[in-house]
């Protein structure tokens, strides 16, 4: 191979590595090349820019998520507690998460079937950062927390198995939940979407889950917080 045509090919491959988008969680920076061909000689000029360099540095993986935490905050100050026969299960040692008061404003989610088959993947796939955040689950610098989502790559079922099972306690284990949820229920409100569909019996039902029919009638008053507080999650 020529020199030229080596040139050529490394700038083919840095072009296709540069101008893949980073699924970093925050704004999808996208570097962008420029050639100039206008010379008959056998150099290329080749500009590489980016905002701020962002791709080339470590950013918070949950940047792009806004919550806004006073609203939440002002609705887990004023809710009405429970007794503590209906509170939920404490979470296991593997729930690396902060914010376990608002517990109960986020796991009625979990008595909630998946709409079909896309909703259940797209949950899973790209819905767990909100969680992370709202929960505020930690994870190291490097993202290689091994009780968070099943470790640096996060596989598996991380809304399920992580959250609904690890941190909620709405399920016993990651298959209990898998069965409950994929039950698919096609029901959904633009408001109160929660509250709503569980008066039309558009719910897990008790058996179902890890929680004594106290703590399940319980977690279904608490749809109408989480209606307010994390609504459509």
């Amino acid at each position: 191979m020529t020199g030229i045509a080596s040139q050529w090919l490394l700038l083919v491959i840095l072009a296709v590595a540069l101008t893949v988008p980073c699924f970093c969680g925050g704004d999808h920076d996208q570097a962008q090349i420029q050639f100039d061909t206008s010379s008959s000689s056998s150099s290329v000029t080749v500009t590489v820019t980016s905002d701020d360099q962002q791709r080339l540095s470590k950013i918070d993986p949950d940047s792009g998520i806004v919550i806004n935490w006073t609203a939440l905050e002002e609705i887990a100050v004023n809710y009405s507690h429970s007794p503590p026969e209906e509170w939920l299960p404490p979470p296991t040692a593997n729930c690396s998460c902060l914010h376990m008061k608002y517990r109960p404003l986020y796991c009625p989610w979990y008595l909630k079937p998946f709409r079909d088959p896309f909703d259940f993947v797209v949950t899973e796939t790209t819905k767990w950062p909100v969680s992370r955040k709202l929960l505020s689950c930690h994870t190291n610098t490097d993202d290689t927390n091994n009780s968070m989502l099943n470790g640096p790559i996060h596989t598996g079922l991380p809304m399920i198995a992580f959250f609904g099972t690890e941190c909620c306690r709405v399920f016993d284990n990651a298959t209990q939940g898998y069965m409950a949820l994929s039950a698919f229920d096609d029901c959904w409100y633009e408001k109160d979407e929660l509250q709503t569909c569980f008066a039309q019996g558009h719910r897990v039902p008790q058996h179902l889950t890890n929680l004594s029919p106290k703590q399940y009638q319980a977690l279904l008053r608490n749809a109408t917080y989480a209606d307010r507080a994390t609504p459509h999650l």
